[in-house]
């Protein structure tokens, strides 16, 4: 079989206006896409093909220059089981957000002993990237797919959002709170990672 290049791979380009600098992402069902914030499709369009190469040669040449780890990105989803590369939709979400809301309660309540901390809202979203996060408010978002993580995996998303009441920042007063519940949070964190 041949192997695809840089120059052979199809990638799809989406425009952000809230994106603020160009992005690959590599999803796991193998798909390759480019986000271009549009301050800098408008700033091409200005410069036209005389101010130099266009926006898709350099979207290429970006591509390019990142093929390793693109390619080392296809490989390990390619070794994923089936059931890791689901595909989730709004059915899912709102199957699962309560049952979520749930278990996200009763893990707070549970490592609030450490800390002491108050919040004031909890929310469950569908979010793309983010597994959780905590606004300078109080309230403690999470991405309901924290559903289908192993249990250790869902305690470090919690703890370390709960820790972020405290610590605004990944500092390391943040990660010595984070330890007095999970010592061995950067090992949840690199599988988490992976």
């Amino acid at each position: 079989m041949e192997e695809i290049t840089a120059e052979k791979v199809l990638y799809t380009v989406k425009k952000s206006n809230r994106a603020k600098r160009l992005r690959i992402v590599v999803s796991c069902e193998g798909k390759i896409s480019v986000t271009v914030p549009n301050g800098l499709v408008a700033n091409y369009r200005r410069r036209g093909v005389a101010g130099g190469e266009n926006l898709e040669t350099m979207i290429a040449n970006l591509v390019k220059s990142k093929w390793q780890w693109i390619k080392k990105a296809l490989v390990r989803f390619s070794a994923l089981p089936s059931w890791q590369k689901k595909k989730y939709s709004r059915t899912d979400y709102l199957s699962h957000k309560e049952a979520v809301r749930v278990l996200v309660r009763q893990r707070l309540a549970y490592f609030n002993q450490f800390y002491h901390l108050s919040w004031k809202r909890i929310a469950i979203r569908d979010q793309k990237s983010r597994w959780g996060s905590c606004s300078r408010q109080g309230n403690l978002n999470f991405n309901y797919k924290i559903f289908f993580l192993p249990p250790e995996l869902q305690d470090y998303i919690v703890v370390h959002e709960l820790c972020h009441l405290q610590e605004m920042n990944h500092s390391s007063r943040f990660w010595a709170l984070v330890a007095k519940a999970l010592p061995d949070y950067n090992e949840l964190r690199k599988r988490l990672r992976r």
